[in-house]
């Protein structure tokens, strides 16, 4: 899902709290390709004791993949807005690779207007989405929340992502993905 090119634009990795620490497995590749990820923690999500375990599992300095990761946090939708949004102003570099844990948690802040978050929502996944479109590979990552069902967040996170997977807890313990929206072999867009 970490693509560029043909493969890049706005990948999306929904459903249970585990997606956070699958995305950041998922950097094992990017990373040990030499390539630069931006992170962008809207959740205080981020775990760096997890990046080290993984380069040391791949043989390699823990401070090798770590070096290569620029990490932001947000703790308010307009700071998350304005993260999204300088972070969309560097991405010159198709190399780049951006990752956003727990896009929508801070959108989910009542002492906010829901009008008001709506539409930095609607911006700052437009900004994403010119990212991934300049080449960047942009993945995000949300949970759900029950705050969603009084505004809906969710849904346009799907309708705006490229690729769109959900993470689901079986009765026997394990996880399950499901692809919600993708490409299919042939090439065409699958929803």
């Amino acid at each position: 899902m970490f693509g560029r090119g043909r493969e890049g634009g706005l990948s999306l990795l929904y459903g249970h709290p585990k997606v956070n620490s699958l995305a950041q497995r998922l950097l094992a590749r990017p990373l040990s390709q030499g390539y630069g990820v931006t992170v962008l923690d809207a959740g205080n999500l981020f775990d760096p004791y997890l990046i080290s375990r993984m380069a040391q599992a791949l043989g390699r300095e823990p401070r090798e993949f770590l070096s290569k990761i620029l990490i932001s946090r947000s703790f308010t939708c307009h700071k998350t807005h304005a993260l999204v949004s300088k972070v969309a102003s560097l991405h010159q570099q198709p190399s780049r690779i951006i990752l956003v844990l727990g896009c929508l948690t801070t959108f989910y802040d009542e002492e906010i207007s829901l009008g008001e978050r709506a539409t930095l929502l609607k911006k700052t996944l437009a900004l994403l989405r010119e990212s991934s479109q300049r080449g960047a590979g942009v993945f995000v990552t949300s949970t759900d929340s029950p705050a969603d069902l009084r505004c809906g967040f969710a849904k346009l996170l799907v309708h705006t992502a490229d690729r769109a997977a959900r993470l689901d807890l079986r009765q026997d313990g394990s996880f399950r993905i499901n692809l919600i929206k993708g490409i299919d072999a042939a090439g065409s867009l699958k929803s």
